[in-house]
């Protein structure tokens, strides 16, 4: 039991920290988004350097990113 909690925990500690934003930001633009916009690595500073499409594309998969650990508990 204890053993399934926390390779539950492990696993959604991995999936939280995968920072879509940077990734996208980087394929796309070749470019640090630490280092333009806010500075904020998340999907509103996306959405302002990539556009609305691609910004609502990191809002979705930021989203998923936190629906997921829940609904693999579930």
């Amino acid at each position: 039991m204890w053993i399934k909690i926390i390779i539950i925990g492990l696993c959604s500690y991995l999936i939280g920290s995968i920072p879509f934003a940077f990734i996208i930001v980087k394929a796309v633009k070749k470019q640090d988004l630490r280092k333009i916009g806010s500075g904020n690595v998340g999907a509103t500073n996306a959405m302002r350097v990539l556009g609305w499409k691609l910004g609502l594309l990191v809002l979705a998969l930021d989203f998923v990113k936190g629906l997921l650990p829940v609904a693999l508990v579930i």
